[in-house]
């Protein structure tokens, strides 16, 4: 292994770039974030990354509100580019942000969150894949209803042509 190139990949693992030693895709992140890096490893291992993670969280005490903020604001622009400007639910016209929820239209976001490393890594996917159709914004419940049971009571009394029993469903 001394011969290698820095940096080197290949289909069973890669050198990580910050300790220069060799290890196997095990040793790296499975994240769906990565997908960009060369076979899909990121550059540091596991152990590298995790170091790096708390040195920087214990030398910069304002790291964690950097982060959140900015991913407030990715959030906050896939809203927007689903939503409208102010975003709200397609279904029930929800506004109040805490309840809205970017939702997969045809489903399948439960896998797309899992194949991502989580559910709050969406909207960064979102952002660099320009927005792409597919997605809108629902609130938790249009949304959790969706999931469950197909489709939201909402979209059902819509359907509804009699207007006798549109009336239970105000």
């Amino acid at each position: 292994m001394a011969n290698r190139v820095s940096g080197h990949v290949d289909e069973n693992g890669r050198e990580c770039t910050r300790c220069r030693q060799y290890k196997s895709r095990e040793n790296f992140a499975k994240s769906g974030a990565y997908a960009g890096f060369k076979n899909g490893i990121p550059s540091w291992c596991k152990e590298c990354t995790n170091h790096f993670g708390k040195e920087r969280r214990r030398n910069d005490p304002n790291v964690n509100i950097r982060a959140r903020e900015s991913h407030r604001r990715t959030r906050m622009a896939a809203l927007i580019a689903y939503g409208g400007d102010p975003p709200h639910c397609a279904c029930c016209g929800e506004a109040e942000l805490k309840f809205l929820a970017i939702d997969h239209i045809n489903g399948g976001g439960t896998a797309h969150a899992r194949e991502l490393g989580g559910s709050s890594l969406i909207v960064h996917w979102l952002k660099r894949h320009g927005y792409p159709a597919g997605f809108q914004v629902l609130c938790h419940n249009c949304n959790t209803a969706k999931g469950h049971y197909g489709q939201c009571p909402h979209q059902e009394c819509r359907e509804m042509v009699d207007e006798t029993q549109r009336k239970y469903c105000q």
